[in-house]
């Protein structure tokens, strides 16, 4: 095994870089998710909720859907936003 030596301000550089990196792998990440369309089962199963309940969400708009013929298509980004706007704050005590 071979040890190399480096100054310390040259390690504070790589790490930095390393840190941007990460940062940038993990937009992206987030970016490529949003970009996913999702079927009905899929929400469904997200949501954790059945068929029927799926159809009356739709039903009221409650959720933003694309249709093609009989397909119904959600992008992960909506389904996001729905569970974002629903979300319940936590008590401060």
């Amino acid at each position: 095994m071979n040890v190399i030596t480096i100054k310390t301000d040259a390690f504070s550089k790589i790490e930095e870089n390393l840190k941007q990196i990460r940062e940038e792998i993990g937009k992206t990440r987030v970016q490529n998710i949003e970009d996913i369309w999702l079927s009905s089962k899929q929400v469904q199963k997200i949501l954790g909720i059945s068929q029927k309940t799926w159809q009356t969400y739709r039903d009221k708009r409650l959720i933003k859907f694309s249709q093609v013929g009989q397909k119904i298509y959600v992008k992960a980004s909506w389904l996001d936003s729905f569970l974002e706007e629903h979300s319940i704050n936590h008590k401060t005590v």
